[in-house]
């Protein structure tokens, strides 16, 4: 189970993307210590007082462009941040979601962002029992991510996973 929502992450990261670029991503997998070397990190956590899912997404404010339709009218490190806490949050809408309709009675942070050599702090092993790390890449654009939960029911993974399933058959979120 643990290959198939570490994939239906990946997938939910992708689709994500569609609302602010037509570019292709590879996705590749890649270990927790490998985030601590980005520029910044956006992070949310969606949860209740007995579990709990931190979302991180790792990023170098210059590949802001790569989630623009015309990077040339981003100028400032501010609107870069908030593109990627942006992001975030329609990525973690989706996986709030899928917990909701899990089972799950959750809630949502906002986005906050700090600066990315603080990963070590927030995804912490001995808080959260499991962490999933993926990237997008882009050419030279490296998009990390962070997954990390705290779960009492088990097989609540695989009814996000069933979820979102039946929902990729629905119609995509666009922002203009």
């Amino acid at each position: 189970m643990e290959n198939e929502f570490q994939e239906y992450l990946q997938k939910v990261s992708k689709q994500a993307l569609k609302g602010f670029t037509t570019r292709e991503f590879e996705v590749r997998a890649c270990n927790a210590e490998s985030l601590t070397y980005f520029q910044y990190l956006a992070t949310v956590i969606i949860g209740s007082s007995e579990n709990k899912i931190l979302l991180t997404v790792h990023f170098w404010e210059d590949d802001a462009s790569v989630l623009t339709i015309d990077p040339r009218k981003i100028l400032e490190k501010s609107v870069k941040l908030d593109i990627f806490k942006e992001y975030l949050n329609i990525f973690s809408s989706r996986i709030k979601n899928a917990a909701s309709q899990a089972g799950l009675d959750v809630g949502i942070s906002l986005p906050f962002t700090v600066p990315g050599y603080q990963s070590c702090f927030v995804i912490n092993p001995k808080v959260y029992k499991t962490t999933y790390c993926w990237e997008l890449i882009r050419n030279k654009s490296r998009i990390g991510f962070g997954c990390s939960l705290v779960l009492n029911d088990p097989k609540l993974l695989k009814r996000m996973v069933e979820y979102q399933d039946i929902r990729s058959q629905d119609n995509e979120l666009e922002i203009l």
